[in-house]
């Protein structure tokens, strides 16, 4: 059984390496997925709460919501002394869909002490173009 929570997160990156368009400062609201898979409960009925599935989504999204992601070594977050004043995030890998839907994915994993579950998180950056763990 699987169950699921949708949700949109605006939010800008930029992928300084690139040689097409998302090498410029540009965001998106993102369409993002996170399916649990797992056993029904006996008791509950559930696999998850959908409350609680809502709670941990908070939890690892909120400090994303409106930020801009940049890749560790970009020369654009050496311009701005304070980056929390401008909620910029500084992330080791390049801030690509795919590289977001394992950092979520990893993070939830630990919010949502999902060793009995899977969890996979789906990353929609345009309706045309989505990752999927």
């Amino acid at each position: 059984m699987r169950v699921s929570y949708t949700f949109e997160l605006p939010m800008g990156h930029r992928l300084h390496r690139h040689k097409g368009k998302c090498r410029f400062l540009h965001g998106h609201n993102y369409l993002i997925t996170v399916t649990l898979h797992g056993a029904i409960e006996p008791t509950s009925g559930m696999i998850i709460d959908f409350h609680e599935l809502k709670e941990a989504c908070r939890t690892v999204f909120d400090e994303y919501d409106h930020a801009f992601c940049l890749e560790e070594g970009d020369p654009f977050f050496t311009l701005h002394p304070n980056l929390d004043e401008l909620n910029i995030k500084i992330l080791d890998v390049p801030p690509t869909a795919e590289n977001l839907a394992v950092l979520w994915r990893d993070e939830l994993i630990v919010t949502l002490k999902a060793h009995e579950r899977s969890v996979h998180v789906d990353v929609h950056e345009t309706r045309d173009c989505a990752a999927h763990t």
